[in-house]
């Protein structure tokens, strides 16, 4: 397991530059802001599978849910030739203000594993001590 979420790769393709930008326009569409759908059947159509941008050698997106998810990946690249074909970098990030809400409450939790864990062994506690201890470490993983 990863503990940053965080891809980097490159796919090289058969295909030309125009093709793969014309490949993912037909299944983004436009980011036209946050919308609730409760109905859960998907208003853009059963094809649309991302919300974003896409110009003729970058795109940046999103998967398009109907639902809320705060860890959804941000998918960034760019499209360019590579011999007879075309290579597309991928870049894909949580949103950095998730990303730095997780960074904080996970040093918070190894701040209390660190700290408690010189009182666990040594002899002053007793066996019931270590059980919110133990729960505590768990959970955060």
């Amino acid at each position: 397991m990863k503990l940053l979420p965080y891809e980097n790769f490159h796919i090289i393709s058969k295909l030309t530059p125009g093709e793969i930008v014309e490949k993912l326009k037909e299944v983004t569409r436009p980011n036209t802001g946050y919308a609730v759908n409760l109905s859960g059947i998907n208003p853009n159509g059963p094809n649309t599978t991302f919300k974003g941008f896409i110009n003729s050698s970058d795109f940046k997106f999103e998967p398009a849910i109907i639902y809320r998810n705060s860890f959804l990946p941000q998918i960034t690249g760019s499209i360019e030739p590579f011999g007879e074909g075309s290579r597309v970098d991928i870049k894909m990030a949580l949103y950095t203000p998730i990303g730095i809400i997780v960074g904080i409450l996970l040093s918070i939790a190894g701040f209390f594993c660190i700290k408690f864990f010189p009182h666990l062994i040594s002899d002053n506690h007793t066996e019931t001590d270590i059980i919110p201890f133990l729960f505590f470490c768990l959970s955060i993983f």
